[in-house]
């Protein structure tokens, strides 16, 4: 019944295979949509469990889910929406140097649902050298940015709009700035319908332009976006954990759980997400709060830092390492869940 697009369009979708980088904020309504619209085949990465402070963005998953992997949970969901229709092909892991070229390869389209810069280089980069269409799409606390990277010989990239990643520890995440569920999901809408187009040929895309939405104050704004002069896109990055630390030494959870004894855990996240769990012992002092006189009343203590994936725990340590000693837990709280699932 729609104009221009009709049978001929449903079958290019039915025909099409797109890889979705993460389950979580950005990825919830790009897989629901996707999978409605009738996109053959979807593969979706993504190393996360789901936890309860995911449930006000992340739709796809339910309360029933908490601590299973994101992927698992995503295609029960998929399969319940397309009666199996669709094609759900659910990748448990990260994208990295070793594997991108292959997952991108097998796909007709990208939709890049990360949530750290190296991973979204790497996504782009290997995108622009195979030349494959990339979805991409920001959240942060009350704005979004999306646009469509087309990777053609003259078509502006990632790298055009922000050429080289911010120092590491300067952006926070939504789990440590915050964003609102409804943004996400604005967001991700966007995100799922560009792809549509992109993969039937209906209408016109964000190729060329980004589209930022205020939340706040209701308003949409379309910017350009062309190639920088001279540009020449770099070779894929190597995704390494978000927050890699090379200031502060490190212990792996394993042998954490050893020596717990030998520390004082200091759990930097905020209060809701130290109530959701915690190492055993730890004492929680949100990175926020972490100043001059906060690390003086820690002075002196053996002291195991950590956050969620890292970038809290990194800038907690620059301040705590004047009074104290300060040792960072590898791979952080997500690691530690992640050890204890599967060791239950």
């Amino acid at each position: 019944m729609l104009p221009n697009f009709g049978e001929a369009a449903q079958n290019k979708l039915a025909r099409a295979h797109v890889l979705v980088i993460g389950a979580g904020g950005l990825g919830s309504p790009v897989l629901e949509y996707l999978t409605a619209a009738g996109v053959g085949t979807i593969s979706v990465i993504d190393d996360d469990v789901v936890t309860p402070s995911n449930l006000h963005r992340q739709i796809v998953h339910g309360m029933p889910d908490v601590g299973r992997a994101k992927v698992a949970s995503a295609k029960d969901r998929l399969d319940h929406l397309s009666g199996g229709d669709v094609k759900i092909l659910p990748i448990e892991g990260r994208i990295n140097a070793a594997n991108a070229v292959a997952l991108v390869g097998s796909a007709d389209l990208v939709i890049d649902g990360a949530d750290n810069f190296p991973t979204r280089y790497l996504v782009a980069d290997t995108c622009k050298n195979l030349q494959k269409p990339l979805v991409w799409g920001s959240v942060l606390t009350f704005y979004a940015q999306v646009s469509v990277f087309l990777n053609g010989d003259d078509t502006p990239t990632l790298r055009d709009l922000f050429p080289a990643a911010p120092p590491e520890g300067t952006v926070p995440s939504c789990g440590e700035a915050g964003v609102i569920g409804a943004l996400v999901g604005q967001a991700g809408t966007v995100m799922a319908m560009e792809a549509i187009k992109v993969l039937t040929g209906v209408g016109k895309t964000l190729a060329g332009s980004v589209l930022m939405v205020d939340a706040l104050n209701a308003e949409f704004t379309k910017i350009p976006l062309r190639r920088r002069q001279g540009g020449q896109v770099s070779p894929p990055l190597s995704v390494h954990t978000c927050g890699a630390n090379d200031e502060f030494p490190e212990i792996s959870v394993r042998d954490a759980k050893d020596r717990l004894g030998e520390f004082t855990p200091l759990d930097v996240r905020s209060a809701s997400e130290y109530a959701e769990g915690h190492l055993p012992g730890a004492i929680n002092v949100p990175v926020g709060d972490i100043d001059e006189d906060a690390a003086r009343a820690l002075g002196e203590k053996n002291l195991l830092v950590y956050c969620e994936s890292g970038p809290r725990a990194v800038r907690a340590g620059r301040i705590l390492v004047k009074y104290a000693k300060v040792t960072l837990l590898s791979g952080h709280y997500r690691a530690w869940r992640i050890e204890g699932k599967n060791n239950a």
